[in-house]
Formats: C-alpha cells, sequence, structure tokens
C-alpha cells in the first residue's frame, strides 16, 4: 500500500498511524520511508543511506541544477528501483510505502519538453503497488501546514518563480497534484480520501477500503 499525496499532505502522518493500527492488530506488517531506513540489512542501510543523502539532504543553496535533470531523475529512479527490490523480497503480509515514485514522475513531467513516455519507462520494471491511497489537499493548506520550505516544493527548479513563495507553491502543487492522481490510477487501485479529516478517521477509512478493495481483488482471481 503506498501513501502519496502533495507536500504538506500528511503521507508521512499517515502512513506512520497505519503501520501503529497494524502492529496493534498484530499483521505482518513493515513501513517503508525515507527518513528511516530500519529493518534492512547493514549493507543496504549503507547503500541507501549514501543515495540518501545525495537526493535529499542537500542545502538549499546548493547548485543541483548544475548537474542537470536527468542526473537527478535517474538517480531517483535507483532509489525507487532498490526499494522495489526490498518489496519483493519482503515477508511481511502488508507493506506500507511513505510515498512512492509518482511525486517525481509528476514534478519532472512539469520540466519544459519533458517526454512522459521517457518518464514512464524508467520506471516499468518497478513493483505496483496493489493499493494507491491519495490524500487529496487544497495546496494553499498544504502550505499552512509546512514549516520550512524546500525550493523544489514551490517548484523553483520547474520555472514557477513568482511574486511569492507561497502563490508559487499553491501554484506549483496544484499542477503536480493533477498529474500525480493521473499516475497513481493508470499504475493501481486508488483510494482518495480527505487530507483535512481528523487523523483517527483518516486510518479508519483507509484500512476499511483496502481491506475492502483487497478482498474484492482475492474473489475476481
Amino acid at each position: 500500500m503506498n501513501i502519496e499525496g502533495i507536500d504538506g499532505a500528511g503521507k508521512s502522518t499517515l502512513a506512520a498511524a497505519l503501520h501503529q493500527k497494524g502492529l496493534a492488530e498484530n499483521q505482518s506488517i513493515k513501513l517503508l520511508e525515507k527518513r528511516n531506513l530500519y529493518g534492512l540489512t547493514p549493507y543496504k542501510q549503507h547503500h541507501l543511506s549514501a543515495i540518501k543523502g545525495v537526493l535529499w539532504d542537500y542545502s538549499d543553496d546548493d547548485p543541483i541544477e548544475s548537474l542537470g535533470d536527468n542526473h537527478w531523475y535517474h538517480l531517483i529512479c535507483c532509489w525507487y528501483h532498490a526499494i522495489s527490490e526490498e518489496i519483493r523480497n519482503s515477508r511481511a503480509d502488508i507493506i506500507l510505502c511513505d510515498g512512492y515514485y509518482y511525486k517525481y514522475l509528476a514534478r519532472f513531467a512539469l520540466k519544459e519538453n519533458a517526454d512522459i513516455d521517457y518518464l514512464r519507462a524508467a520506471y516499468r520494471p518497478i513493483r505496483q503497488p496493489d493499493i494507491n491511497v491519495l490524500l487529496d489537499i487544497d495546496p494553499a493548506i498544504a502550505f499552512q501546514r509546512k514549516k520550512m520550505l524546500k525550493r523544489s516544493e514551490s517548484g523553483a527548479f520547474n520555472g514557477f518563480v513568482l511574486q511569492d513563495v507561497r502563490t508559487s507553491f499553491i501554484d506549483y502543487q496544484g499542477q503536480v497534484s493533477a498529474i500525480l492522481e493521473r499516475e497513481m490510477r493508470l499504475s493501481a487501485n486508488t483510494i482518495k480520501v480527505d487530507a483535512c479529516n481528523a487523523l483517527d478517521d483518516t486510518v479508519a477509512e483507509v484500512w476499511e477500503k483496502a481491506t475492502l478493495e483487497t478482498m474484492e481483488n482475492s474473489f475476481s482471481t
């Protein structure tokens, strides 16, 4: 199960809450998130920590654009191909992903002269989720939730340099959201939930819908 949404939607919060619910119900459940690489072998932790450091632990004034879009896109692909292998090899009955590749595909699809078929092809071998959960939120509300913003979240690398960071964020995230939902629905069954609902209510809604979805798929096969 993949938890997805724009920046500020609450993906990490929901993924952690669903993980706790699964543990409380004695489910065989595993949470994969880029900020915590627990549960991996020492080699995998070392390897992915190095990629993580390059991809996400950078200073906001680093000239990352000097390396070119293709460099960053394929490095991100490397990360998710490794995560995909972890999913394939896991013995857990339920695997939760705190975000998958869709957000990055959507971001790069907004770049000038982007080739969507080329972007999709890089992820074609990746294990697709059985269920996607899309947290639906107004970008203006997502902006209010953000305590700190990276340039990438306001579209600075995509030419979204408007009067102020709030306007850029709302415009950019709105466009990312549309592509994000489209790509999610193309690859897997997608549950859309309101990101502004109470967390306990959202957890209960997602758990129930995901259980029903799994039962229907099992019956149909």
